[in-house]
């Protein structure tokens, strides 16, 4: 296919994302891919912040399922159990992984340094489960007032 346009001249968009501050962040899984990893198969995971100052903001997880080797996949599919019991839904009937888009939890966000040549980035670390009901999870970046209205998917 050829293209009908210029590229001359044009200067490449720059990433005007700042790193997250590390701490914890309220979100919810917003897409699901599964996509071969170089030992196996993973799902990466887009989670979205539902709440606070950077609502809307996006983080890739990446769960190896999968793994050629019989030595470690038991340690990869026991990390993405946990992560699956923290949204609250039972991994031993889990089918598709449009089961897990919408649930809110707390996903602790670090930064992972520069390294080889690569920027450094925001990782998620670990998932929390979300507590539901009248009690609320302490979310970094969020207001702090005193009547906060109930989130939508409380």
């Amino acid at each position: 296919m050829q293209f009908d346009f210029n590229l001359a001249g044009v200067e490449p968009a720059q990433n005007n994302f700042e790193l997250l501050p590390p701490g914890d962040y309220a979100v919810m899984v917003v897409e699901t891919n599964l996509k071969p990893h170089k030992e196996g198969q993973m799902l990466e995971t887009v989670c979205q912040i539902i709440e606070g100052d950077h609502v809307n903001r996006k983080l890739w997880w990446n769960h190896v399922v999968t793994h050629s080797d019989p030595e470690k996949e038991p340690g990869c599919k026991a990390r993405f159990r946990g992560f699956v019991e923290n949204l609250g839904v039972n991994p031993d009937t889990l089918s598709e992984s449009q089961t897990l888009h919408g649930i809110p939890f707390i996903a602790n966000v670090r930064v992972k340094p520069a390294k080889d040549g690569y920027n450094a980035r925001n990782e998620i670390g670990y998932s929390k489960a979300m507590q539901r009901g009248n009690a609320t999870a302490p979310v970094m970046g969020a207001p702090q007032t005193a009547a906060a209205s109930a989130p939508p998917w409380g």
